[in-house]
């Protein structure tokens, strides 16, 4: 595939994965509110989308062997030079940590205060 078309692509679907990502928990209480628990679906919605954007994302970084953030972001500007060295095992467990730490914490903040 052309690398100026990927690049486009890279930057809508990451646009579209940052919508989703925020209109997800924000959704929750409007949803429940305006249609009880059934308005789960919804949210259950939007959090498929950016599951599928998240997973459109990886295909492009596979298929132009993109593994770091400096690989990504030089190929997201268009200045894409050789290869970085390949991440550290150290890093990758203190970022999936951290991420699982906050999105639980959110969903422990928005669940208590629908249910509480």
């Amino acid at each position: 595939m052309d690398k100026e078309l990927e690049i486009k692509q890279l930057k809508a679907w990451t646009r579209r994965l940052v919508l989703f990502i925020v209109c997800t928990p924000i959704s929750i209480i409007p949803f429940i509110h305006w249609f009880g628990l059934s308005g789960l679906i919804g949210t259950a919605l939007f959090f498929i989308a950016a599951a599928i954007a998240t997973y459109k994302i990886e295909i492009i970084k596979k298929s132009n062997h993109l593994k770091t953030p400096q690989d990504i972001s030089a190929f997201y500007t268009g200045n894409a030079t050789e290869q970085s060295a390949p991440s550290h095992r150290k890093v990758r467990i203190i970022v999936f940590t951290t991420t699982f730490l906050i999105v639980g914490a959110i969903a422990w903040i928005s669940f208590s205060t629908i249910l509480g």
